[in-house]
């Protein structure tokens, strides 16, 4: 696992929801409405009224649309701590305490 600040675009991973926003998926393939700066190591959604808030590559958007397709991170898929991250962002994206989706 590579635990350097080097990123390489092909080794990042995207976590989206599903067609079902009650699951998430991993994909390879960088979604059309994101934006991607290796040299700044963010990443942005394209669309959002405030591009100038970026999320650093291995994070997740704070707040997520909750709709399929709709991104909810990126990852360094050789980083450890990216890897670590997105376990936590996986948890905290498919809790819903606003009670907007119901996958009970």
């Amino acid at each position: 696992m590579n635990n350097t600040k080097e990123i390489n675009v092909q080794n990042l991973i995207f976590l989206v929801f599903a067609a079902n926003p009650c699951y998430i998926k991993v994909t390879d393939k960088k979604p059309k409405d994101v934006t991607i700066n290796l040299v700044t190591k963010t990443w942005f959604r394209n669309g959002d009224h405030e591009p100038h808030r970026s999320n650093r590559i291995g994070s997740a958007i704070r707040q997520p649309i909750k709709d399929g397709g709709a991104i909810i991170g990126v990852y360094d898929r050789t980083n450890i701590n990216h890897l670590n991250a997105m376990a936590g962002d996986i948890r905290d994206a498919t809790y819903s305490d606003s009670g907007s989706i119901d996958c009970g």
